[in-house]
């Protein structure tokens, strides 16, 4: 009897050993089952997300690139507009550079002072001595945007975000140093990214554009209207601050006959200034006379006139100055 029981009590605990084991198969291959499902989903929205955070990432350090490259350029502008002036008054050239006709020694002496001059102002002063410069057009797949500027370009790139290789020149518009028309470099970086889309198998390629106004001061002369009948002058002397300030006072200090009515018009964009202390006053015992005046506040960046006359003379200069913002 008591061996039947011990029996049938070993058989139940064998079944219910097997059911549970059954059960615990039957969970875990459930639990294989979702994961086999859910994980290249969820592998597939973290590379999503990296990838997105890699394209933001490459996109602000292509834009601080390309920034820093196009200051870097407007910086070297000054000597040479000058050259360009220079070249222009020896050729007599009024729409493009042409040096052909410059004296053989001239050419050689800017030669000459463009090798030693700091990179790529350099290259920039003997590629336009060479003719290579188009205002007004993509300068990019030129000599002077690929051989020249890339290098240049390459050597701004700091955030480790970036592949130095992969940075390229998309497009380049150099400033037009003839007319005047357009005083900015425009410059455009492209960057592959170095992870295709998903599933499309494509480069993702990244374009990010920086444009920086060329300062150039004292570049083009003054321009004199002079009535020959007339025995006048008009010199300006001084303009301090400059390039002057919006929201601060200017002066500007000039040369002309004693004792005689001048007019001071400043010129912007907007139009002629309403500022107090412009208009007409008369110059003192040695010709001096000035003018203080403040700048708006709301002035817009740029290069403007100032007209200066002698309505007594039937006189005028126009005088070119510069508005920057304070540092």
């Amino acid at each position: 009897m008591r061996r039947q029981i011990l029996s049938r009590y070993l058989t139940k605990m064998k079944q219910k050993k097997a059911q549970l084991a059954l059960k615990t198969t039957n969970e875990m291959g459930s639990i294989t089952i979702e994961a086999a499902l859910v994980m290249p989903i969820f592998i597939l929205f973290l590379f999503v997300f990296y990838l997105l955070l890699m394209t933001i990432s490459a996109q602000m350090a292509l834009q601080a690139t390309a920034a820093s490259s196009v200051q870097q350029i407007s910086a070297h502008m000054h000597p040479i507009a000058l050259m360009v002036n220079e070249v222009k008054d020896r050729t007599g050239s009024n729409t493009t550079i042409q040096y052909d006709n410059a004296d053989e020694g001239w050419k050689k002496s800017v030669y000459d002072i463009s090798e030693v001059l700091p990179s790529p102002m350099d290259s920039l002063v003997q590629e336009g001595l060479k003719g290579n410069w188009w205002p007004a057009a993509n300068l990019a797949g030129t000599i002077l945007g690929k051989d020249i500027l890339d290098t240049m370009i390459q050597s701004q790139v700091t955030s480790p975000v970036l592949q130095k290789e992969k940075v390229e020149l998309a497009y380049l518009q150099l400033p037009d140093l003839i007319n005047y028309t357009d005083l900015n470099v425009t410059l455009a970086l492209a960057y592959e990214l170095p992870i295709k889309v998903p599933l499309l198998n494509e480069v993702i390629t990244i374009r990010e554009q920086a444009v920086q106004r060329v300062w150039i001061p004292d570049v083009r002369p003054s321009y004199y209207e002079i009535n020959e009948e007339e025995d006048a002058y008009i010199y300006v002397l001084s303009l301090t601050p400059n390039p002057v300030k919006p929201g601060h006072k200017a002066t500007l200090k000039v040369m002309t006959l004693p004792n005689t009515k001048i007019s001071l018009e400043v010129i912007y964009k907007s139009g002629s200034s309403v500022a107090k202390h412009l208009g007409t006053v008369t110059s003192n015992d040695k010709g001096e006379a000035e003018w203080t005046w403040h700048v708006s506040g709301n002035t817009t960046v740029g290069t403007w006139n100032m007209n200066i006359k002698l309505p007594e003379k039937s006189y005028s200069v126009e005088h070119i100055f510069n508005v920057a913002k304070s540092k």
